[in-house]
């Protein structure tokens, strides 16, 4: 659908759609940052004069929430798995393996651990 959009679509609809979901975005962080300033406001109503440890606690708990949300919609926190190639024992081998069939030619080793990096030993 993506290929048929860009090809027989007119420029001003692409145009509009962008808009509309740059639009949600912009709402989605609106109504976010509302409720931060919501929970701030149970902070500061907790801090009162008399210090109501249950607003004030609901406030921190609710700003945390809050502000984990913002990270979210915003890509500041990326919470899919992170795999690290160079750690794999597979890698380590098949580097090694490389590294063993060039022994002969340092030159060429160099390049390749420039490129690849160097093994952990």
């Amino acid at each position: 659908m993506s290929r048929h959009a860009q090809n027989h679509l007119p420029e001003t609809l692409r145009k509009a759609h962008a808009v509309k979901e740059s639009t949600r975005a912009d709402d989605l962080l609106g109504r976010v940052e509302t409720l931060i300033t919501e929970a701030e406001g149970l902070i500061e109503h907790g801090k009162g004069e008399t210090v109501n440890v249950r607003a004030w606690s609901s406030g921190i708990s609710e700003l945390r929430k809050c502000l984990e949300l913002l990270a979210r919609v915003t890509g500041e926190l990326d919470e899919r798995p992170q795999i690290t190639l160079s750690m794999l024992p597979e890698w380590v081998e098949i580097r090694t393996l490389i590294l063993a069939a060039v022994d002969d030619h340092p030159d060429i080793q160099e390049k390749i651990i420039n490129a690849i990096g160097a093994p952990e030993d």
